[in-house]
């Protein structure tokens, strides 16, 4: 039960922190690289005085910390960046396509870090997967073949791939270490916000800055602590408790949710193409969560 709770908080989650995210990263206010970095240390504070409060040993060993700093290479500092980075260009449609492919990555890098095939129902309903929420998203998306557009476009598939690996990092450093997970994220979001702030201003000399208004403090405050404490506190739970793939269709719930909601409001024609990208992505879920299960 409280699996499913958990999912479904994650969904809700993943529904509004997509488009804040591009609403932000639109806002022209402060550089989108700067806002992961300030969200993700930000988060790393809040989880410090969590972990204070309750009295939390913060020692770790040798072997955690090579998993705090591959959780923080890949899913704090790489992941982050290059979403922001992208949602400047495309849309929160565009996006959603792109995180319809999160079930084929995590099966595919599981596959290779685990040294085993991967499974075909999972791959071929990965496939599904994205064919449906193409269909449902196409008109949507406002295609723009330029090869800045096209190189975000691949940004977001790698950013995607990123987060993948990441849920499945954690998902190895849970059954060799147990680490604690308030722990792992607190170290995570602290070292990876702050080497991500380092490289900004050594490397690329973008202004370190903070937009003091209501519009951007909102978003900040929402992404921080909803979009990143909770979100990746519920990934993260997932991922030790069913596993990164599971998880991943979390990302494709909260599209069909999305749908749905316009469908009901009237913001979107329920027609042939909506029935037929539905049914897909429910056969895909059915195939990968339903039927995939543990021999």
């Amino acid at each position: 039960m409280k699996v499913k709770i958990f999912f479904i908080l994650l969904c809700l989650i993943q529904i509004v922190s997509n488009f804040v995210i591009v609403l932000q990263s639109k806002s022209n206010l402060v550089s989108p690289i700067i806002s992961a970095s300030y969200q993700s240390i930000f988060a790393g504070i809040i989880l410090f005085l969590l972990n204070l409060i309750n009295l939390k040993n913060f020692k770790i060993n040798i072997n955690e910390l090579i998993f705090i700093l591959l959780l923080s290479f890949f899913g704090m500092l790489v992941a982050p960046s290059l979403l922001y980075i992208s949602a400047q260009v495309i849309d929160a449609s565009t996006i959603s396509i792109c995180y319809s492919f999160s079930i084929l990555f995590s099966e595919l890098i599981s596959a290779v870090i685990y040294k085993r095939k991967p499974k075909k129902n999972i791959i071929i309903g990965g496939v599904m997967c994205s064919i449906g929420i193409i269909i449902l998203m196409q008109d949507k998306v406002n295609i723009n073949l330029t090869c800045k557009y096209i190189f975000n476009i691949f940004t977001t598939l790698l950013a995607v791939a990123c987060y993948m690996l990441s849920g499945i990092i954690v998902g190895i450093n849970h059954k060799k270490n147990h680490t604690n997970i308030n722990l792992l994220l607190m170290y995570s979001f602290l070292i990876g916000g702050s080497i991500n702030l380092f490289l900004c201003n050594l490397l690329w000399k973008t202004p370190v800055v903070f937009s003091f208004s209501a519009e951007y403090i909102a978003l900040f405050i929402f992404l921080a602590l909803i979009g990143t404490v909770l979100g990746t506190f519920l990934s993260t739970f997932l991922c030790t408790a069913i596993g990164q793939t599971k998880t991943a269709y979390s990302t494709i719930i909260y599209i069909i949710g999305s749908v749905l909601l316009s469908v009901f409001l009237k913001q979107w024609n329920f027609d042939l193409k909506t029935l037929i990208g539905l049914t897909l992505i429910v056969i895909s879920f059915i195939m990968g969560i339903i039927l995939n299960k543990p021999k």
